[in-house]
């Protein structure tokens, strides 16, 4: 069964930006972000993490969880700045990370990339 709301959004979307872009995936931003950057003291890096976290986070029960690696790519930075921006912004109460460890046979855990909440 269609979802008959992503197809308004999407038609939205494509009558903004052209199918070829809209094809490509879209994204929804809440306005209170980007207008209140500074109220918020929001760095433009940390708008960009917080751009990228929401690129990856397509269900509401499943929180997006890009590395910090791929994070850097996408942005073009290092992944101590990654890293740094990421810690600022949990600091200010913007994001939460829930820690992921995959358990392995020997009893010991390899890290995952983390999941991100941006309920603070």
């Amino acid at each position: 069964m269609e979802n008959i709301l992503f197809n308004k959004d999407k038609t939205k979307v494509a009558a903004k930006w052209g199918d070829y872009i809209s094809n490509k995936g879209w994204i929804a931003i809440p306005t209170s972000i980007v207008r209140n950057q500074k109220k918020l003291n929001i760095t433009s890096t940390e708008l960009n993490i917080i751009l990228v976290l929401l690129s990856f986070w397509w269900e509401e029960s499943n929180l997006p969880f890009p590395s910090k690696k791929n994070m850097a790519e996408i942005i073009d930075c290092d992944i101590s700045t990654i890293r740094r921006n990421i810690k600022s912004l949990e600091d200010k109460g913007l994001i939460s990370r829930e820690y992921r460890k995959l358990p392995l046979i020997d009893g010991k855990y390899k890290n995952q990339s983390n999941k991100y909440s941006f309920q603070g």
